[in-house]
């Protein structure tokens, strides 16, 4: 290691682990209950949430990696009893610290007033959450998603402008209230709503630098979002951050382009740089989860391409609908379809299809036991039925 003002130098063992401890997903001291969700989300800022319930949706798959003996109940908890996270914009649709809200502010979309608009108001004042089918259903509009019902377009306009706030969920099934019931007025009038664009941008681009662990300072997938960044923007937030000394660069052995950390992790990699790895972990990670965020970057590093499918043709998909990575210590070694059935309570493992530079041990063998076994847990599964051979 040579370290030069705010740089080091690295090798690509070394970034893996990095990357892989920056995300709790090592085996060690694991992150536990509500606590560690907040804990996790803090430091990367947000999880990607996405409607699609294969195996739990997106949010809760992030999180089983992470959190020892995770419970669904835990994340909604936090989002709907204790009021610490919200889900709202962020990186597409996404869950993070009720905190940051004034922050997404400046993309809410204006404020309509109209009859139905004032009956949903009202309802709610009368009865508290309202949900769609509260309300006759009839009229069709085209909406982002394509054709939906009045109502639901008005309730989802309401809750884009900020005026309504989804406080319940059951299922996909969303649960409204005024979001001035559910956060306090010094969040929701912060001055922080009045930060310059170019303050925000710095904000952002640190924010996206410690939900993957380390970024190119390039175009990058980890940047989508309601913000508009072009290049000229983005460069400007990591000279001023790097000029500021919030984040610092690092060359990886082999790789052309220096990335960037946060300062906040500079202990993490010194960690790592001054003992050797020793994760033995095996994790499912979830299709979005932060550590793929940016899929060329893991590509670089980790040298594993993948690619989510549920949006292909069925007959252009190279492994199937809802693939998982597998992950072991730092290496990609495989690629899992898991269903999860929830009127008996079974776990199907229907594929597994091994890496080429996989290497299988017994001990590599009881630690995918144990992961099925938590993966079970975290479903409240009772059964396992193994459709493929593994090992």
């Amino acid at each position: 290691m040579a370290k030069k003002l705010n740089e080091y130098n690295i090798s690509i063992e070394q970034a893996k682990a990095y990357l892989i401890t920056h995300h709790h997903l090592d085996g060690g001291n694991r992150l536990q209950g509500k606590e560690g969700i907040l804990t996790f989300i803090n430091k990367v800022g947000s999880i990607q949430y996405d409607p699609l319930d294969q195996v739990g949706y997106n949010s809760h798959l992030v999180l089983q990696s992470r959190i020892k003996h995770y419970k669904i109940n835990y994340l909604n908890d936090l989002l709907y009893k204790d009021g610490e996270l919200i889900d709202f914009w962020d990186k597409n649709m996404s869950i993070y610290s009720i905190n940051d809200y004034s922050y997404f502010h400046r993309f809410h979309i204006e404020k309509v007033d109209n009859d139905l608009t004032n009956k949903i108001r009202r309802l709610i004042n009368e009865k508290g959450l309202v949900c769609s089918n509260d309300f006759d259903q009839v009229d069709k509009i085209s909406w982002w998603w394509g054709p939906t019902s009045m109502i639901r377009y008005t309730l989802e306009r309401m809750y884009h402008s900020g005026e309504l706030f989804i406080a319940n969920k059951k299922g996909s099934k969303k649960y409204y209230d005024l979001t001035e019931n559910h956060i306090y007025k010094d969040i929701l009038f912060s001055s922080i709503n009045h930060i310059s664009e170019e303050e925000f941008i710095r904000w952002i681009v640190h924010r996206r630098i410690r939900a993957i662990g380390m970024l190119h300072n390039k175009t990058s997938d980890a940047f989508l979002g309601p913000q508009k960044m072009n290049k000229v923007k983005r460069l400007e937030a990591f000279e001023y951050l790097f000029s500021h000394k919030d984040i610092i660069k690092i060359f990886i052995k082999g790789i052309d382009e220096p990335f960037y950390i946060s300062k906040h992790d500079e202990k993490t990699l010194l960690s790592i740089l001054n003992k050797p790895f020793t994760g033995k972990k095996v994790s499912f990670i979830a299709p979005l989860d932060n550590l793929i965020w940016d899929r060329k970057i893991i590509k670089e590093i980790f040298d594993f391409s993948y690619k989510w499918e549920v949006y292909t043709p069925k007959e252009q998909r190279k492994y199937g609908y809802y693939i998982l990575p597998v992950l072991y210590g730092s290496q990609f070694v495989a690629r899992v379809e898991l269903k999860y059935i929830k009127k008996s309570k079974t776990l199907q493992i229907n594929n597994w299809w091994w890496e080429e530079k996989a290497i299988t041990t017994k001990m590599f063998k009881t630690n995918i036991d144990k992961a099925i076994s938590e993966f079970l847990y975290y479903l409240q599964g009772e059964h396992i039925e193994y459709n493929c051979h593994i090992v």
